[in-house]
């Protein structure tokens, strides 16, 4: 509740056109929504293509659609391995899939190693994928 509190100051307090906040909020549906989905005006799902992940999306999707700040609600399909996954994540969550951030076997092992994918692996895949999405954000959604 004070961290909540504490929150909601800081967004009061900043000038609403000069500042995106990103908040990274654990999986599933209750911690997203029990208080911090109401400060969101983007809503960024991210889904892998198995069937726990795209039954969590579609849960969530319901929720950030029913947030009336909600401007976007879209995925980002995560740790796809084939071209179709991004496709099967749209179809079966009914979002816009922004970005599709591929398995990345360098990614994971910085991960392992508790290490920053963009430090220790700049070039990969992975990182490349998610640095393009921050340019679409930016330029698109923001």
């Amino acid at each position: 509740v004070r961290a909540q509190f504490a929150f909601r100051q800081i967004i009061a307090d900043l000038p609403e056109d000069r500042w995106s906040l990103v908040g990274d909020l654990p999986g599933g549906t209750r911690q997203a929504f029990t208080g911090w989905g109401g400060y969101a005006r983007t809503f960024l799902i991210v889904v892998e293509p198995t069937a726990k992940s795209l039954l969590s999306a579609r849960r969530l999707a319901r929720l950030a659609q029913s947030n009336e700040g909600a401007h976007e609600v879209v995925a980002v399909a995560n740790r796809v391995r084939s071209e179709g996954d991004a496709e099967t994540v749209s179809r079966r969550t009914g979002l816009e899939v922004i970005a599709a951030v591929p398995w990345d076997e360098d990614f994971a092992e910085a991960e392992r190693r508790g290490r920053a994918p963009i430090d220790e692996a700049p070039g990969c895949p992975a990182v490349r994928a998610v640095e393009s999405m921050v340019e679409r954000l930016i330029k698109e959604l923001v």
